[in-house]
């Protein structure tokens, strides 16, 4: 492995100190398959984002 790619998260964090707020988690889309990419209740990314939004995939503009 090179030097500069490492396996997971936290060793990220851990080497160069970037990541400090970041998510590695299933957001729990309602249904992909049904492209329904809003959040279920209980989704680590409701509030996470810029300004206390949602992180996630926003297609309202296709309404």
């Amino acid at each position: 492995m090179k030097k500069d790619i490492l396996p997971t998260l936290d060793a990220v964090r851990a080497r160069f100190g970037v990541e400090k707020h970041g998510i590695e988690a299933d957001p729990l889309f309602v249904s992909i398959p049904d492209a329904d990419f809003s959040l279920k209740p209980g989704s680590p990314a409701i509030g996470k984002g810029k300004d206390s939004k949602n992180i996630g995939a926003d297609f309202s503009i296709f309404k």
